[in-house]
């Protein structure tokens, strides 16, 4: 479903699947959506029509993440499989990292800073180069972890997980913990503001 009116009305797309995630450029005009057990899909008119660009590719889907122009996207697959990035808009993907229990990917505005959490993992996977390659980043805890949002930069990041949060003010080098488990994890272009959710409680305003 798409909406170009502020949220105020919405007109059905594409098929009926099991989608995942979905992410969108800052203008609106590059979407990308993942399929559980499927394929990624991607449009560039502003959601109105779609496509799947990546046909060799089936996996369960579980985090989509694309730069503020579109062009550079990254999506990682639950269970077994590799990071897939774009750097044409979604139209072609190419394998990164080894298989992984991928749960969930942020990049920065650029592209160039990107992050991805694993399920029951110590580490975090950072990038820095459009995410070319990955290096590990010590997480505080072992954890589920769930989500990952970081600032338009890159330069503050936030994990969240059944354990807690973590928290990071140099581009995911090092994390701090925050006892406060969660599900998921948004933040503010800026970094300053955060808002977490899960476990039956709400809690806002970073730390």
């Amino acid at each position: 479903y798409t909406s170009d009116n502020y949220g105020i009305t919405w007109t059905a797309r594409d098929s009926y699947r099991n989608w995942t995630r979905i992410s969108l450029s800052s203008t609106g005009q590059y979407q990308t959506a993942t399929q559980y057990g499927g394929k990624i899909f991607t449009s560039n008119n502003y959601g109105v029509t779609w496509n799947s660009t990546n046909t060799s590719i089936n996996a369960n889907w579980v985090g989509v993440s694309i730069s503020s122009t579109g062009q550079y996207q990254t999506a990682v697959p639950q269970s077994s499989g590799h990071i897939y990035t774009s750097n044409n808009y979604g139209l072609s993907w190419t394998a990164r990292e080894l298989s992984r229990d991928w749960r969930a990917i942020s990049i920065s505005s650029t592209g160039q800073y990107q992050t991805a959490v694993l399920n029951n993992s110590r580490f975090a996977y950072i990038s820095s180069d459009y995410g070319n390659t990955w290096k590990t980043s010590s997480l505080p805890q072992s954890a589920q972890w769930r989500g990952v949002a970081m600032s338009s930069s890159g330069q503050f990041q936030t994990v969240s997980g059944g354990s807690g949060i973590g928290i990071s003010n140099n581009y995911g080098t090092t994390w701090t913990s925050v006892a406060i488990p969660c599900l998921g994890v948004s933040v503010s272009s800026s970094g300053q503001y955060q808002s977490i959710y899960g476990y039956l409680f709400q809690f806002g305003n970073g730390l």
